[in-house]
């Protein structure tokens, strides 16, 4: 907390503070003590203002803009995603959108290898894909900024998990 002191009154904020509270200020303040406090609560007001703004753009800049990278099918076993979605027990149609997932993976991730590793119905009746992703060593975001990324653009197919 910053503390503003008045030349011969003491600690303004915590009389800004007495004074608000208790209502003694038409008696007992000169003037001048009342136009200090009603400076100093005009600059606390702008500070935290002023940290407001800082804080939300700090915020924003540390938001990473993903590019994305390039994909191509053929990197991709579909015959080994047709059998594990098998043996998974995917409906059909789940089937096709995970192809779908796995290239959003890629692209976002550019990911060097990715392993399906389970597919669940979670409690709300929605899949549950579970990813092994291995990133290159030049990934350039951290695992939460990667999985963010990843369950915001897959969240109409279902939960992913890398």
């Amino acid at each position: 907390m910053i503390l503003f002191t008045c030349p011969g009154f003491g600690n303004c904020y915590g009389s800004f503070f007495k004074t608000t509270v208790i209502g003694n200020y038409t008696h007992d303040l000169h003037r001048r003590d009342r136009e200090l406090l009603m400076t100093v609560y005009e600059k606390i007001e702008k500070l935290v203002k002023a940290a407001h703004i800082i804080n939300e753009k700090q915020k924003e800049s540390k938001k990473p803009v993903f590019e994305t990278y390039p994909y191509s099918a053929d990197n991709i076993n579909t015959v080994n995603l047709t059998r594990l979605g098998e043996s998974y027990h995917v409906e059909i149609v789940l089937q096709e959108k995970i192809k779908t997932m796995v290239e959003t993976i890629i692209r976002i991730t550019n990911a060097e290898k990715l392993f399906w590793s389970g597919f669940t119905i979670n409690s709300r009746n929605r899949p549950q894909f579970d990813f092994v992703v291995l990133l290159p060593p030049n990934a350039k975001y951290s695992y939460s900024d990667y999985l963010t990324q990843v369950q915001s653009k897959c969240s109409e197919i279902g939960s992913v998990l890398i």
